[in-house]
């Protein structure tokens, strides 16, 4: 039941043989009884373990840097992969309206809004920045439950010109790559061979040290001489892979 002491009103009732007495600090009888509503539906709901959770704090894209890198720097091996997320980060956070905006309130036309700013700088690395932010919101939502969404984030796809990201699409034929290697200098013949005959791209040859060989005295009955483990210069631990030494 709800009465009137002096300007507002409270409400009294017994759940599970407690008294429960309260002031809805409210003038209107019909919102009084609302408070009071509210009141008995909050106890039912803890008596079913169906409290209601309290989620946390949304931050700004600005403050939720700190946490979005630690959790980069958890996850990824790489300094220079790192770097990169990092660099990408701050150039998100130069664009005005994200840097002051909530978690959840970065929604499509904003995201619309910052590809336009972006028009002096290459559909690539406006994707890196895209790309940034997807990773970011998706580990707000679906790790810490900071935002209920994600929005879309689309990223720049290929065109005729192709303009967005470089590919190759010329390869050296054999008498091309044999004149190569009588012209190329060492180490840089060296490197051109192992580059050839393993597939192995350019970080990941700058990237080998000598714990990576294994190195056998003679060659086996089908011509190698070892293994080199690919260990690092990766992006995807799953691209670490075992070369036999020709």
């Amino acid at each position: 039941m709800i009465y009137k002491r002096g300007n507002v009103y409270w409400f009294n009732f017994v759940f599970n043989g407690e008294h429960i007495q309260k002031s809805t600090r409210q003038g209107n009888k019909q919102v009084a009884r609302d408070a009071e509503a509210a009141e008995r539906l909050r106890l039912i709901k803890g008596e079913l373990g169906i409290e209601r959770k309290v989620k946390p704090p949304c931050p700004t894209l600005k403050d939720f840097k700190d946490t979005f890198m630690e959790w980069v720097r958890s996850e990824i091996d790489g300094k220079r992969t790192r770097e990169f997320y990092e660099t990408c980060y701050d150039r998100l956070l130069e664009f005005r309206e994200f840097s002051k905006s909530k978690l959840d309130a970065i929604d499509e036309p904003m995201i619309e809004r910052f590809k336009l700013s972006l028009k002096k700088t290459s559909k690539t690395t406006a994707n890196r920045y895209l790309a940034t932010l997807r990773k970011a919101l998706r580990y707000g939502c679906r790790k810490l439950k900071l935002i209920d969404k994600i929005p879309v984030i689309e990223l720049y796809k290929h065109d005729k010109d192709n303009t967005v990201e470089r590919e190759c699409e010329y390869v050296y034929s054999p008498p091309d790559y044999l004149a190569w290697l009588e012209a190329a200098r060492e180490p840089l013949r060296s490197a051109s061979i192992l580059a050839h005959d393993g597939g192995i791209c350019r970080g990941e040859l700058l990237a080998l040290q000598w714990d990576c060989i294994d190195l056998d005295k003679e060659a086996d009955e089908r011509g190698f001489w070892g293994i080199i483990e690919i260990r690092r210069g990766l992006k995807r631990k799953a691209r670490r892979r075992d070369i036999p030494i020709t």
